[in-house]
């Protein structure tokens, strides 16, 4: 019954554009609300709001955040 809130940039440039090749990609990102949900995947109860970046800002930095219940 726990209310949780991710919220994360979205960032159009690549893992090594932004860490200029220093850093593996080996870490998740997350381009939209989806991606988030899908990490608790079968133990949401419902989205109590959810924030993704619009396709005509997917050039722009910006955030991705999801406020939801679980079961």
């Amino acid at each position: 019954g726990a209310t949780i809130a991710i919220g994360c940039e979205y960032n159009p440039a690549t893992s090594e554009e932004l860490t200029g090749g220093f850093l593996k990609n080996d870490y998740p990102r997350f381009y939209k609300v989806e991606d988030i949900l899908k990490l608790f995947e079968g133990h949401i109860k419902s989205i109590i709001y959810k924030h993704d970046v619009r396709p005509t800002d997917r050039n722009t930095v910006g955030a991705v955040m999801t406020v939801f219940e679980l079961k």
